[in-house]
């Protein structure tokens, strides 16, 4: 998968490249897609090409084989260091002077911060006075943004507002294995980036070993069916938003009437969530209904949705919010129209 995703990256050139030796005192071992490359004669081969010594012949690592000491700083780093320090001086004793000149000395220093902390200190004081934060949303949005919008549409616009990054988890580092093990089970690998893989958003994904989640999908009634579509890509129009996804399966059935119906299921490495949370995260298979309803062109009410929580082993039913709910939603985070003009 990484060297697929590697290749397929370049547009107009692609180097393909291995060094043999590094820190360690073993070499290292070229790459079999590199071997079948070169074999192959599809690639231009340009630089030497170091052959690997035979395993039972004691060879040493040649970076490593004669110690090599170097004085440091170097006459360039040195150069460059009093290059820096000038300027960064400079403007150290120009604040220095101009506090120590007072205020209306210190203006030309300050000023040029004036009005971005100004508003920093205005958008405070609208949040103190409980005034509302409006901005735009974007043309697209993920499932996982509509679930997060739903749960707190205030903390969902601040952070569109002023985006910081997330820090790393373990359990959505799970998740993800958890639903690329899923995507195995079925035999239909796809290549996608890690961070694509559904389950890279479930933030509350419990700690249990993969083998546990793993066990407790093979004694669930979803081992044995087979889906007809697996880590499928949908897309569907809101109110002008375009709302994406990634469907982990479909199972087609029959429905009572004995006409085609469909069951869009999503694999959960947590728990059941309750309350006003279950009720959010229900808006992530209605979107992946009323989706996948418009790519069948058949009624809503023919596509069902189901959450598999692998940590627990149960399969939630959950009633689903209709497309008007998922409007509803969309709209709470932009901004009220104005009075009209005149």
């Amino acid at each position: 998968r990484l060297a697929y995703v590697a290749v397929t990256r370049a547009r107009t050139d692609l180097l393909l490249t291995a060094h043999v030796w590094g820190a360690a005192s073993t070499p290292r071992i070229t790459s079999r897609f590199l071997e079948e490359v070169r074999s192959s004669g599809l690639a231009e081969a340009r630089g030497p090409w170091v052959d690997l010594p035979p395993v039972d012949e004691p060879v040493r690592n040649p970076r490593t084989a004669e110690e090599v000491s170097v004085a440091w700083p170097t006459l360039d780093h040195v150069a460059r260091r009093a290059a820096l320090l000038g300027p960064a001086r400079a403007v150290s004793d120009a604040v220095v002077d101009a506090v120590a000149s007072g205020p209306s000395a210190s203006d030309g220093v300050r000023g040029r911060w004036d009005d971005e902390l100004r508003m920093l200190l205005d958008e405070r004081e609208r949040r103190r006075a409980g005034g509302r934060v409006e901005v735009e949303l974007p043309a697209h949005l993920s499932t996982s943004s509509l679930v997060a919008l739903a749960e707190d549409p205030e903390r969902f616009t601040l952070d569109l507002r002023r985006p910081m990054p997330a820090p790393p988890a373990l359990a959505a580092r799970r998740g993800t294995a958890f639903h690329a093990w899923v995507e195995e089970h079925y035999s239909r690998a796809a290549f996608v980036d890690v961070d694509e893989l559904p389950g890279s958003a479930d933030e509350d994904a419990a700690d249990h070993e993969l083998r546990e989640l793993r066990a407790a999908f093979l004694a669930s009634e979803w081992a044995g069916r087979t889906p007809v579509e697996v880590e499928t890509s949908v897309e569907t129009v809101v109110d002008g938003i375009a709302v994406r996804g990634r469907i982990d399966a479909v199972f087609e059935e029959s429905g009572p009437d004995g006409a085609p119906s469909w069951v869009v299921v999503d694999w959960k490495t947590g728990p059941p969530p309750s309350g006003a949370r279950a009720a959010a995260r229900s808006l992530q298979l209605a979107a992946y209904r009323l989706a996948w309803a418009r790519v069948r062109g058949v009624p809503e009410h023919r596509v069902r949705g189901a959450f598999f929580h692998a940590a627990t082993g149960e399969t939630v039913w959950p009633e689903l919010p209709a497309a008007a709910e998922v409007t509803r939603v969309l709209r709470a985070a932009r901004p009220a129209p104005g009075p009209a003009p005149g």
